[in-house]
């Protein structure tokens, strides 16, 4: 008569098993993984909006001290300063609310790979993750003031400089920041967490016929 076998509680796990448990594990981290991902990119997209809250009352702090009038309506008074000013546009306008900014961290995007400049004076356009309206105005609460500078045209990528924003322009997020999604500030003080289904939306909405926006 055959007698069965005990397992010997001091042997090692069997091949099967540690495959099983492998496998378990596996699972386990394709399931959660993308769960801690999208919690951290909801993270970061959260703070960027905190930045560009910051971003829009800087705005406001300017206008009071300026009889109403934005940086840009302030710093360019005609078309020939603003053709000789545009390479730097986005960083005077930033720069020119500097008593309104707590740093130039608040410049930076979370989940952009540019970093902020040491201080105000050395700031340069490739320390700044946020465009700048040239034509928001607080008589238009729902321009767009400020917002990721991730934005694309007709399927490209804006370049440093100005671009004229109309009402009927194919906008669009790229995925370079936030995944195909962004942010923008309107001139009412609010920020929104923006799809690319909403941009458009609100693009159109705006109150003006063009918005020119200094990207950095």
């Amino acid at each position: 008569m055959k007698i069965p076998l005990t397992k010997n509680p001091e042997m090692g796990l069997t091949m099967v098993e540690v495959m099983v448990a492998l496998l378990v594990m596996l699972m386990l981290t394709v399931i959660v993984l993308p769960m801690f991902s999208k919690a951290k990119s909801r993270s970061s997209m959260v703070d960027c909006a905190s930045n560009l809250k910051q971003a829009g009352l800087s705005f406001r702090l300017f206008a009071e001290d300026n009889g109403d009038k934005y940086p840009a309506e302030v710093l360019f008074s005609n078309n020939t300063e603003y053709l000789c000013m545009e390479a730097a546009l986005t960083e005077k306008i930033w720069a020119r609310m500097s008593n309104g900014l707590p740093s130039t961290k608040v410049l930076v995007c979370p989940e952009d790979v540019r970093k902020a400049a040491r201080d105000f004076a050395t700031l340069h356009a490739t320390n700044i993750s946020y465009f700048a309206s040239v034509d928001a105005s607080m008589n238009y609460p729902q321009v767009i003031e400020s917002g990721d500078r991730n934005l694309q045209f007709d399927g490209k990528d804006l370049k440093p400089g100005l671009f004229t924003l109309y009402t009927n322009s194919s906008m669009a997020w790229s995925g370079k920041i936030h995944r195909n999604a962004g942010n923008v500030a309107l001139s009412d003080g609010s920020v929104q967490i923006v799809s690319q289904t909403q941009l458009q939306g609100i693009i159109m909405r705006q109150g003006l016929t063009t918005n020119r926006l200094a990207f950095p």
